[in-house]
């Protein structure tokens, strides 16, 4: 996605990504119960 005004491209999020890519129901998401694990809890040091 591009500002036809001032040309500057918009972030544009994986939904909207996959919609512009893949033909309309064609594609179903896999692994969808996934969640991101920090087994180790990691922390940044600024906080």
């Amino acid at each position: 996605m591009v500002c036809l005004e001032c040309g500057h491209h918009v972030r544009v999020d994986s939904d909207e990504r996959i919609r512009q890519l893949i033909d309309a129901n064609t594609w179903s998401p896999l692994d969808e119960h996934l969640r991101p694990l920090d087994p180790l809890e990691f922390r940044d040091q600024s906080l």
